[in-house]
C-alpha cells in the first residue's frame, strides 16, 4: 500500500507550517518515551544518559563505540560513552511495528529522550512530514500514522533552544575568564576619573574606541521588534513579477507583493536601490550595506544637518 499526505492528514493548525519539530511517542525497550525527536539529517540515533537512567537500564550492557558526533548541542562536540541495541515500537497493539535499533549514548543535557535519524526511517521504511507533522510506515494491517505531540513539540524546541544560549553563555563566560588570569592585575583594575574641570571632561556619549562606549551603544543595532519584517516589506514587486514568486501551501497558493529576502537576487536587487537613493552621500557622510544604513559626520555642530540629508534622500526616493 503506498504512503500518501492528503489534506485529510492536516489534524491541527500551526501558525507556521513546518517550523515546529517532529516529535514522536514511540515505546523503546518496553518503556513509553514521549520527546522522540524525529531528524531525518541525522545519520545516527543517539539516546542520552538520563533517559537511561530513567528506563534504569543496566550500563553494563553498553558496547564500545568511538566514532566522534557534533551537532547534537550547538557548538559542542564530543565522543559516546557506548552504544546499545534497543527495541523499538510505533503503534497500538492491533497494529504496530517493532525494529530493533542501535543507539549511541551520549553525555548531553537536551530536552529531547533521544534523536531517530535517517537509519530509523530506512529501517521502519518510515516517511515524515513536517508540515503536517505526522510519521507514516508501512504495517501488518495498513498504513501506520504516528501523529506529534505540538504541545511537547513546542516546549523541547523552547527549550532546547533555552540550553543553547545558555551553553553559549557558559562558553564565552569560560573563555573570558580564561583571558583574565593572562593578564596582570594592574590591568584588571579600573582605573579612578581624572580630577580635571566638568568643564574638560569629554562628552560621555561621544562615539569613542574603547570599552567604555558599550554602554551607551547596545551590541544589537536594531532595538526595534519586527525590524526584519519591516524592512522585508519595503520595496513593492512589479505586479507583472508577483505571479513569478508563487508558491503552494497546504491551504492555498500564495506570492509576493513585496520584495523578500528569501528570494533570488534580492539583496543585489535591494543593495542597487539604496546606491541609487543615496548616491550623492555614499562615502561622505553615509555607508550603505543592503538594509544596514550608518549616517556620519566630520563635525558634530553638522551631525543634525547631514542626518536630515539622508532623510531627505531616503524619502524622495
Amino acid at each position: 500500500m503506498p504512503i500518501t499526505f492528503s489534506r485529510e492528514d492536516h489534524w491541527v493548525h500551526l501558525p507556521e507550517p513546518g517550523s515546529y519539530p517532529l516529535v514522536v511517542a514511540p515505546t523503546i525497550d518496553r518503556v513509553l518515551l514521549s520527546k522522540l525527536l524525529i531528524d531525518g539529517d541525522s545519520s545516527r540515533n543517539i539516546i542520552f544518559i538520563e533517559t537511561l537512567k530513567c528506563m534504569d537500564f543496566n550500563f553494563e550492557r553498553l558496547l564500545p563505540c568511538e566514532d566522534p558526533f557534533y551537532g547534537i548541542v550547538p557548538g559542542k562536540g564530543s565522543y559516546p560513552i557506548g552504544r546499545v541495541i534497543l527495541p523499538v515500537k510505533f503503534g497500538t497493539q492491533d497494529n504496530y511495528r517493532t525494529k530493533h535499533l542501535t543507539f549511541e549514548v551520549a553525555n548531553f543535557k537536551t530536552s529531547y529522550h533521544a534523536i531517530l535519524g535517517k537509519l530509523m526511517l530506512a529501517g521502519f521504511m518510515a516517511i515524515p512530514n513536517h508540515t503536517y507533522l505526522v510519521l507514516k510506515m508501512p504495517a501488518p494491517y495498513g498504513i501506520l500514522s504516528v501523529y506529534d505531540d505540538v504541545e511537547t513539540s513546542y516546549k523541547c524546541d523552547t527549550e532546547a533552544v533555552q540550553l543553547a544560549n545558555t551553553l553559549e553563555y557558559m562558553t564565552n563566560a569560560t573563555i573570558m575568564l580564561a583571558e583574565s588570569k593572562k593578564l596582570d592585575q594592574n590591568q584588571l583594575a579600573i582605573p579612578e576619573a581624572d580630577p580635571m574641570p566638568m568643564a574638560l571632561q569629554p562628552n560621555p556619549w561621544a562615539l569613542q574606541p574603547t570599552h567604555k562606549s558599550r554602554r551607551y551603544c547596545p551590541k544589537d543595532p536594531f532595538p526595534l521588534s519586527r525590524i526584519d519584517q519591516v524592512v522585508d516589506s519595503t520595496i513593492t514587486l512589479n505586479p507583472a513579477d508577483q505571479d513569478r514568486t508563487a508558491f503552494i501551501t497546504p491551504f492555498r497558493i500564495y506570492c509576493y507583493n513585496t520584495l523578500n529576502f528569501g528570494l533570488k537576487n534580492a539583496i543585489t536587487t535591494y543593495q542597487k536601490a539604496i546606491q541609487g537613493c543615496l548616491v550623492e552621500q555614499l562615502h561622505k557622510n553615509v555607508e550603505a550595506y543592503v538594509d544596514d544604513v550608518v549616517a556620519k559626520t566630520k563635525d558634530e555642530e553638522n551631525f543634525i544637518a547631514d542626518l536630515a540629508l539622508t532623510f531627505n534622500s531616503l524619502w524622495a526616493y
